[in-house]
C-alpha cells in the first residue's frame, strides 16, 4: 500500500474538494456549447457551397462561351480558313487549360487541328466520336464529357460546340454587327467545334477559398469520377469515388447537409451542390474536430479557473499545515543534512515539548561527528588545490574540453564541453563519457579510437541532445597510460552557431519565394480569366498589355522557383528519379518548343539531329529538359536578330555529347571560369538590356552532377559560343538498377523533391 506524507493528504483533500464542482459545470457548458458550434458551422458550408458552386459553372461557362463565340465567327468565315487557323491558334495560347481544339466538317471529318505545339495535319474521320454525335443529338446545343485521365493521371474534359449555318455568307470581319445562325434542323449543323481541356488546375483557379479550419471542396462528376481535389496526390490515386457518401447522396439526388465519413476517413459536415452547366457537382467538407475549435477559448478560460481554484488550496493547505507540520518538516530536514555529511548545520526548534529535546540530541551527535571529519578534511586539501588549478585553465578554454582516464571515465570537463548536453560540469565527473556524449557521423553512432596513442581530427560530427543537434569537430589526444592518470584530452569545436547563420539565409529565401508565390498565383488566375474575354471586350491595344501583363507573371513565376530550386539545392534535398529515355525526342520536343520565341526574336533555331533514329541515355526527363530549356534560351537571349542557333545531337560508342551553338558576341575569357557559379551573370548581358537571375546555369551544372555527366562551355573561333553536356549512351548492364521504380515527378521543375528529414 502507498504510504503518503501528512502534508500531502492535506494538500490532495484541499484540491479535491476545489476543483470537483467546476469539473461538473465545466462539462455542462461544453456540452451545449458543441451542439450550437455545429448548428452554426451547417448554415456557413451551405453558404460557402452555394458559393464554389456558382464559382465553377462560372469557369465552364467561360470554356462554353469562347468556344460558341468561335464557331459564330467560323461560321460567317467559313471559306477563309486561313484566317480561321489564326484565331483557333491564338485561342490555344490565351488558355493555358486548352491542350487542343479541331473543327470537324458537316460529316465529322477533322479540317482543323491545333495543340499545344502548333497545328497537326493528320486529319482522321470523328463521325463516330461522342462529342460530334453529341451536338447533333442535342439539337445544337453544347455538350460537355464526363471526366476522363490522361497518363499523367490528370483530369481531362471534352467540350463540343456545333457550327450553326450562318444567316450572312460574307465576311463580316469589319461589321459592326453580325446576325448569326439558330438551329432549326439537323441541317443547319455546318461542324462541330471540340476542344480538350487540362482542367488539373481547377482547383488553384477556382476552388482555393478557405473553409473553416482545415474545410476544403472538391468537384466530381456525374458517375463519380473525382475532377478536382486540393490534395493532387489524393487526385492521382483516387481517381473513382462512387463509393463514398457524400458522392453517393449527390448522384440521388440528395443535397442535405449532414455529418458523414469524408473520402479520406476522416469525420466531416459535408454538403454537396450539383451545378447548372454540367452534371458535375462541388462537395464542401469541414473536419467536424475543426468546428470545435471555438470551443477552446472557453477552455482556456475554465483552466485558469481551475488553476487559480488548485493555487487557492495550495495556499490554504500551506497555512493549514505550518502549525502543525513545521517542527516535524525541520527535523526530518536536518537528519537529510547529517545523513549526507553536513554536522555543522544546527537544528532550531521552539515548540516547549519532546521535538525540542530531539532536535538539542542531533545537534550534539553532529558536532562529535564534524570533528571526526575534520581530520579527513585536512589531507585531502593538496588533492583539492590541484584539481582547482586544472578545473581553472579548463574553465578559460573557449571549446569545450574532457578529459578521460584508461576506462573512459571523465576526470574533467569544462562548462562549455558539459552544456552541449545541457549539464553541469560538476554532475558530468567520474561519469561514463560514452553514457552521455552520443556522437553521430553519417547518420551512425560514432565512438573516437581511445586506444591508440597519437592525435586524430574528426570532423563532421553531430551530437543530439534533447530536441537539438550540434555540429562539432574533435580533436582527440591519446596519451601515454603509463606516464599519467589521464588517458585521453578531447577538444570539442563547436561548428552549431555558424551553421545555424547559413539554415537561417535559406530559410529566409525559401520563406520570402514562398510568400510571393501565394499573391502571384492569385494575379496569374485573374489575368487568365481576364484572359478568356478578352478577345470580346477589350481593344487590340488592351490585349497587348493584357499579354504583356501574363508574360510578366511568368518570368516572375520563374524566378520564383529558381530561387526555391537554389534553397533546396543548397539543402540538399535535390534528387533525381532516372529512368531510360529517348534524348533526341526529348531535344527535339524542346527545339519544337523554343522555335515560338526563336521566330518573335525573328530568329532562327536549327535541329541537327544523331544519325541513330534512337539515343536512349539513363537520365530524368524533367531535369534535362530543364537543362536544354536554360541552355536554349540563354542561345536566343544573346544572338542578336536575324541569327542562328544550331542544336546538335552528337554520339559515339560510349557517350552522348548535345551542343547548343550561337554566333552571338561570345563570351570574354576572364569570365568563363565563373559562368556556371550562383547569381552570377556576364557583365555584357547587363549592356545589352538581358536581365537575368545568374541562375540558370548553376542549376544546369547540378543536374549534370547529380546525372554524372558533364557540361560546359566552349568559345567559337570566329563568333559565339558552344555550350554542351554529355551523358553516357545507356547500358542495361550498367545502367538498369539505377532506373527509379518510382513514377517520375511531372512538372517544370519535377526534378526537385522535398526531403522530409529534419534539418536545423
Amino acid at each position: 500500500m502507498l504510504r503518503m506524507k501528512i502534508s500531502s493528504k492535506v494538500l490532495i483533500y484541499f484540491v479535491i474538494i476545489s476543483i470537483i464542482p467546476l469539473f461538473v459545470v465545466n462539462f455542462v457548458l461544453l456540452s451545449s456549447a458543441r451542439s450550437l458550434l455545429l448548428k452554426s458551422a451547417s448554415s456557413r458550408q451551405q453558404t460557402v457551397a452555394e458559393s464554389t458552386a456558382e464559382s465553377v459553372d462560372n469557369y465552364l461557362a467561360g470554356k462554353i462561351n469562347v468556344l460558341f463565340y468561335q464557331s459564330r465567327i467560323y461560321s460567317t468565315e467559313i471559306q477563309n480558313k486561313s484566317n480561321s487557323q489564326l484565331k483557333f491558334a491564338v485561342l490555344i495560347k490565351q488558355d493555358s487549360d486548352l491542350e487542343q481544339v479541331s473543327v470537324l466538317g458537316a460529316k465529322g471529318m477533322e479540317e482543323i487541328i491545333f495543340n499545344k505545339t502548333g497545328q497537326l495535319q493528320n486529319y482522321t474521320d470523328q463521325s463516330r466520336s461522342d462529342a460530334y454525335k453529341a451536338v447533333g443529338f442535342l439539337s445544337g446545343k453544347e455538350y460537355v464529357s464526363s471526366v476522363s485521365y490522361n497518363e499523367n493521371s490528370e483530369p481531362q474534359i471534352t467540350i463540343a460546340v456545333p457550327i450553326l449555318k450562318s444567316k450572312i455568307t460574307k465576311d463580316t470581319s469589319a461589321s459592326d454587327h453580325v446576325e448569326f445562325g439558330e438551329y432549326n434542323k439537323p441541317e443547319d449543323i455546318q461542324g462541330v467545334i471540340v476542344a480538350k481541356y487540362n482542367i488539373s488546375n481547377l482547383w488553384e483557379s477556382v476552388l482555393s477559398t478557405k473553409i473553416g479550419v482545415g474545410g476544403y471542396a472538391y468537384v466530381v462528376d456525374g458517375l463519380g469520377n473525382l475532377v478536382a481535389h486540393p490534395d493532387k496526390n489524393f487526385l492521382v490515386k483516387n481517381q473513382k469515388l462512387n463509393n463514398v457518401q457524400s458522392v453517393q447522396d449527390f448522384i440521388h439526388n440528395n443535397i442535405e447537409t449532414h455529418e458523414t465519413t469524408s473520402e479520406t476517413g476522416t469525420q466531416v459536415i459535408s454538403t454537396p451542390r450539383k451545378l447548372t452547366q454540367s452534371s458535375w457537382a462541388v462537395i464542401v467538407e469541414e473536419p467536424v474536430s475543426s468546428i470545435y475549435g471555438g470551443i477552446l477559448a472557453f477552455i482556456k478560460i475554465s483552466t485558469a479557473v481551475i488553476l487559480g481554484a488548485v493555487v487557492f488550496s495550495i495556499l490554504l493547505s500551506l497555512a493549514f499545515r505550518k502549525q502543525l507540520l513545521d517542527p516535524i518538516k525541520k527535523l526530518s530536514l536536518g537528519a537529510k543534512k547529517f545523513g549526507s555529511g553536513d554536522f555543522s548545520q544546527t537544528i532550531t526548534l521552539k515548540s516547549d515539548d519532546e521535538l525540542q529535546d530531539l532536535a538539542g540530541t542531533f545537534n550534539n551527535m553532529g558536532y562529535s561527528i564534524k570533528k571526526l571529519v575534520g581530520d579527513l578534511k585536512t589531507k585531502n586539501i593538496n588533492l583539492i588545490v590541484e584539481q582547482t588549478k586544472l578545473n581553472s585553465i579548463l574553465r578559460s578554454v573557449s571549446d569545450g574540453v574532457i578529459a578521460l582516464n584508461q576506462n573512459g571515465e571523465i576526470i574533467s570537463i569544462n562548462p562549455p564541453a558539459a552544456r552541449l548536453i545541457g549539464k553541469q560540469a560538476e554532475s558530468l565527473t567520474g561519469k561514463l563519457m560514452s553514457d552521455y556524449f552520443l556522437w553521430v557521423r553519417d547518420g551512425k553512432q560514432f565512438i573516437p579510437n581511445l586506444e591508440k596513442q597519437g592525435l586524430d581530427h574528426y570532423t563532421d560530427l553531430v551530437l543530439p541532445h534533447g530536441d537539438d543537434v550540434s555540429y562539432l569537430d574533435l580533436v582527440v589526444s591519446v596519451l601515454d597510460r603509463k606516464e599519467s592518470e589521464v588517458a585521453a584530452i578531447i577538444t570539442i569545436h563547436d561548428l552549431t552557431p555558424g551553421r545555424e547563420l547559413d539554415v537561417m539565409k535559406l530559410d529566409f529565401v525559401a520563406i520570402a519565394a514562398h510568400e510571393l508565390r501565394t499573391p502571384l498565383t492569385v494575379v496569374r488566375g485573374y489575368l487568365n480569366l481576364l484572359n478568356t474575354d478578352a478577345i470580346r471586350q477589350l481593344s487590340i491595344y488592351n490585349i497587348e498589355n493584357l499579354q504583356k501583363a501574363i508574360v510578366g507573371t511568368d518570368q516572375l513565376s520563374i524566378l520564383i522557383n529558381n530561387l526555391l530550386n537554389i534553397s533546396r539545392i543548397e539543402r540538399g534535398e535535390m534528387e533525381i528519379i532516372i529512368s531510360k529515355i529517348d534524348l533526341q525526342r526529348l531535344a527535339k520536343e524542346v527545339v519544337t518548343q523554343q522555335s515560338t520565341t526563336a521566330t518573335l526574336r525573328e530568329q532562327h533555331i536549327v535541329f541537327n539531329p544523331s544519325a541513330s533514329k534512337y539515343v536512349y541515355v539513363p537520365g530524368d526527363s524533367s531535369s534535362l529538359r530543364e537543362v536544354l530549356n536554360n541552355l536554349i534560351g540563354n542561345a536566343l537571349k544573346f544572338t542578336d536578330t536575324g541569327g542562328t542557333v544550331h542544336v546538335n545531337l552528337l554520339t559515339n560508342k560510349d557517350e552522348v555529347r548535345v551542343e547548343v551553338v550561337d554566333n552571338g558576341p561570345g563570351i570574354p575569357p576572364a569570365l568563363r571560369s565563373r559562368l556556371f557559379t550562383k547569381f552570377y551573370r556576364v557583365e555584357r548581358s547587363l549592356v545589352a538590356g538581358n536581365r537575368g537571375t545568374g541562375l540558370g546555369l548553376y542549376i544546369s551544372k547540378t543536374i549534370m552532377d547529380l546525372h554524372h555527366g558533364k557540361i560546359g562551355l566552349e568559345p567559337n573561333p570566329e563568333k559565339g559560343s558552344t555550350f554542351y553536356f554529355t551523358l553516357p549512351i545507356f547500358d542495361p548492364l550498367k545502367h538498369s538498377e539505377l532506373i527509379s521504380k518510382e513514377k517520375e515527378t511531372v512538372g517544370i521543375h519535377g526534378w526537385i523533391k522535398k526531403n522530409t528529414s529534419s534539418r536545423r
